[in-house]
C-alpha cells in the first residue's frame, strides 16, 4: 500500500511530463521542422514510399543515410498507406518512446520487488532526458526505435533462459541493429550474457 508521501511523489512525477505531452501534441502533426536533418530523413522515407533504393552512390544532390533501414522501412510503409506526412515517422518515434519507457519501468519494477514509485520515476526520467539530449522522443530519427528494441531484447534475457526466449531475444536485438548499426555491440553483449548464463544455449 502506498504511503501519502509516495502518492504525492507519483502525482509530481506525472505532472512533470506535462511539458513533454504538450510538445508532442503541438509538434507531431506539423508539416515543417526547424531541424534540417529531419528533411533528409523524410527524403529517405520518401524513397521507400516510392519504391526507390535507400542507399545510392554519393553524387551531387544525393547521398545515403548512415543508418540501417528498419526505421525507414516502417515509416515509408506508413507514408505509403496513410499518405506522405511528417506525422507518421514522428508517431513511430513517439510509440517507440512509450514502449521504451514502459520497458524501463517494468525492468525497475522487477528488480525492486514491485516498487511503483521507482518504476514510474525511471520511466519519467528516461522521457525527460529529451530536455537535454535532444527531442529523441518525437523527432524523425532512429533513436527511440532502436532504444526500445535493444532494451526489450535484454529484458527478455532477464528470467530463466529457454531456447525459445533466447531466439526471440536474438531476433529483437537483431532488429535493433537493423535500426542503427552501431548497436551491433549490444548484440555481442546479449550473446555474451547468454554464454555466461547458459553456455549450452549459446553453443
Amino acid at each position: 500500500r502506498l504511503s501519502p508521501i509516495s502518492k504525492i511523489v507519483l502525482v509530481l512525477l506525472v505532472l512533470s511530463q506535462i511539458p513533454l505531452l504538450l510538445l508532442i501534441q503541438n509538434k507531431t502533426f506539423l508539416e515543417f521542422d526547424i531541424d534540417s536533418g529531419q528533411y533528409f530523413m523524410m527524403h529517405v522515407i520518401e524513397r521507400v514510399r516510392t519504391g526507390a533504393p535507400i542507399y545510392v552512390p554519393t553524387a551531387p544532390g544525393q547521398c545515403s543515410p548512415s543508418y540501417t533501414p528498419l526505421y525507414f522501412w516502417i515509416s515509408g510503409w506508413l507514408c505509403k498507406v496513410l499518405g506522405s506526412s511528417m506525422a507518421w515517422p514522428r508517431l513511430v518515434s513517439i510509440v517507440s518512446s512509450m514502449v521504451f519507457a514502459w520497458i524501463t519501468g517494468w525492468f525497475v519494477w522487477r528488480r525492486t520487488e514491485k516498487n511503483l514509485v521507482l518504476s514510474v520515476a525511471a520511466a519519467c526520467f528516461l522521457l525527460s532526458s529529451c530536455a537535454y539530449v535532444g527531442p529523441w522522443v518525437y523527432d524523425i530519427q532512429v533513436n527511440a526505435l532502436q532504444g526500445a528494441l535493444t532494451l526489450l531484447g535484454f529484458f527478455l534475457l532477464m528470467p530463466e533462459l529457454t531456447p525459445r526466449r533466447v531466439v526471440v531475444a536474438a531476433l529483437v536485438v537483431s532488429l535493433a541493429v537493423l535500426t542503427k548499426h552501431s548497436f551491433f555491440f549490444f548484440l555481442l553483449a546479449a550473446g555474451g550474457r547468454v554464454f555466461l548464463r547458459a553456455p549450452r544455449l549459446a553453443a
